[in-house]
């Protein structure tokens, strides 16, 4: 499933949400985790086929997300595939909240939004996550225009953010084609 809210000012101004393909069954863990069956995808669109009206949706704005990095993997591939380019400017309230929030008990976009009274109905459907990570990321911004922040510059340089997101490690893929390497 795909789900994205344009944002402004504190205001939902647009959704994009669409089910997707995913090529294959739905695992029952997932389908646990967010109730879409196999049913409710049965003759969606693959990614490669909507990532097109997605850009255009996207064309203009920084792409915001909870771990950001993750989603953007998957959707700059498809874009790639398609020829179609993505906006370049990301801000992860993952990263954002850990420099604003660091006592949170977690940074899980439902604590987080359980802390700062934001709603999150749905949780783990895309458009539900979408539009609480919206309100997640005024209710940061708010938190760091008080800290004297106007910019997503200002972000950068004065919260570490890019530093913060990038020094983090979280794992490592690796391959080898024999055990020497």
């Amino acid at each position: 499933e795909l789900g994205a809210v344009k944002w402004q000012n504190g205001q939902i101004l647009e959704e994009f949400t669409t089910f997707l393909d995913p090529g294959c069954p739905i695992p029952e863990k997932i389908t646990r985790l967010t109730g879409i069956t196999d049913d409710m995808v049965y003759g969606a669109p693959r990614l490669t086929d909507v990532i097109g009206r997605f850009a255009r949706f996207a064309e203009g704005c920084a792409i915001c997300g909870h771990d950001v990095h993750i989603d953007m993997a998957f959707l700059r591939k498809a874009a790639q595939e398609a020829g179609v380019e993505l906006p370049e400017t990301l801000v992860d309230t993952l990263a954002f909240s850990r420099a604003m929030l660091p006592d949170a008990k977690n940074h899980k976009l439902d604590t987080l939004c359980k802390l700062l009274a934001i709603p999150l109905r749905g949780h783990h459907r895309a458009i539900a996550d979408a539009r609480a990570t919206a309100g997640l990321l005024g209710k940061l911004f708010e938190m760091a225009r008080e800290q004297g922040a106007q910019t997503l510059a200002d972000l950068n340089s004065s919260f570490g953010l890019r530093t913060a997101a990038k020094s983090r490690s979280y794992h490592i893929i690796l391959l080898v084609q024999n055990s020497k390497g």
